[in-house]
This record gives structure tokens, C-alpha cells and sequence, in this order.
């Protein structure tokens, strides 16, 4: 495993980023930490045709799909991006 050193450094360089990005929207990182925040979904699982994102919670297709995939960092940006989707009532972003 000599070279498998330089696939852990992907996943924190994008971390750090999405930190920064978490930041730059003053937001709060779920539970004041890193924690994986839990799923958003609703059940409600019904996607727009004219906005692409469910009408339960807010998220694209994309968001969807990399929820289970992705990282606590990465899902505490979608859910800041879900959360100001509801907030301004838009139908996407």
C-alpha cells in the first residue's frame, strides 16, 4: 500500500474546502462539530419537473445521489444550500 498515501489527501483537501465554504456562508456546522448531519428527506420524495429538486426537501437529484457518498463537510453544504432554498422560496438555485 505504498501509494495509497495520496488517496486519504483528496478527501481532506475537499473537506477543508468545504469548510471554508460552510464558513463563508455563516453557518454552523451540524451539532457544532463535523458530525454527519442526519438525511433531510422528508419522504415526501417528489421532484419538481420545473425546479429539478424535491418538493420534500429541497435537494437536486445530484444532491440526492451524493448524499450517501458524501462526507459530514459535504453534507452540511447541502443542507445550507436546502435550507436557504426554503427560506427564499426558490424553486431552484
Amino acid at each position: 500500500m505504498a501509494g495509497a498515501s495520496h488517496l486519504l489527501a483528496l478527501p481532506l483537501r475537499a473537506n477543508a474546502a468545504l469548510r471554508k465554504e460552510i464558513a463563508r456562508m455563516g453557518a454552523e456546522p451540524y451539532g457544532g462539530a463535523m458530525d454527519a448531519p442526519p438525511s433531510p428527506c422528508t419522504g415526501v420524495c417528489t421532484i419538481d419537473p420545473a425546479s429539478t429538486l424535491c418538493q420534500g426537501c429541497a435537494r437536486t437529484l445530484t444532491e440526492i445521489t451524493a448524499w450517501y457518498r458524501a462526507g459530514p463537510a459535504e453534507k452540511q453544504a447541502i443542507l445550507v444550500r436546502c435550507k436557504k432554498r426554503l427560506a427564499s422560496g426558490s424553486k431552484a438555485s
